[in-house]
């Protein structure tokens, strides 16, 4: 069995890290509307300062087949990204940002995947790296500030509270 390898693989810590030290690019995979957050159903929105590239403009679903390099490249480059720089993919479950993944390393890139992707930063990551319109703020999601397993009746925020067992 392999392990997992930070040749492929990022972490919390490394996307984390980098709004420090700007060693990586950050693309989101997530379509437009889940990348702006009016998506209803869940918390959506995006990563401070990452670039939204969802993997239809690299893949043609309608023919099952990707662009060519050089239509690939083009998209790449007109989005801010650059061969010579590393890539932070994700989205909401790892798979469209294993789409982009793919297609930056046909062209070289050197990319990985963060793993835990939105799910895990929107529970984890300080609220000023959080992208989430208001009307999606409030309603599902704890601030990074509070203990989720206690409730604050002043806040906004719906706080998650584990089941108590009841005695027998």
């Amino acid at each position: 069995m392999k392990k997992w390898t930070s040749d492929y693989i990022s972490a919390f810590d490394d996307v984390l890290v980098n709004f420090d030290h700007k060693i990586y690019d950050l693309v989101d995979a997530q379509s437009p509307e889940e990348f702006d957050g009016i998506v209803p159903g869940a918390v959506y929105g995006h990563i401070q300062g990452a670039i939204n590239i969802p993997p239809e403009e690299v893949f043609d679903a309608t023919n099952n087949t990707w662009l060519d390099i050089s239509q690939t490249a083009q998209i790449f480059i007109s989005n801010g990204l650059h061969e010579t720089r590393p890539v932070i993919i994700y989205c909401g479950t790892s798979l469209h940002a294993s789409m982009l993944w793919f297609s930056l390393h046909r062209l070289k890139y050197n990319a990985t995947i963060y793993f835990g992707s939105w799910p895990e930063w929107v529970i984890r990551a300080p609220d000023n790296l959080k992208v989430i319109p208001k009307q999606n703020e409030n309603s599902l999601l704890p601030s990074s500030k509070e203990n989720l397993r206690t409730s604050n009746s002043n806040s906004q925020t719906t706080t998650f509270m584990p089941q108590q067992k009841k005695k027998q």
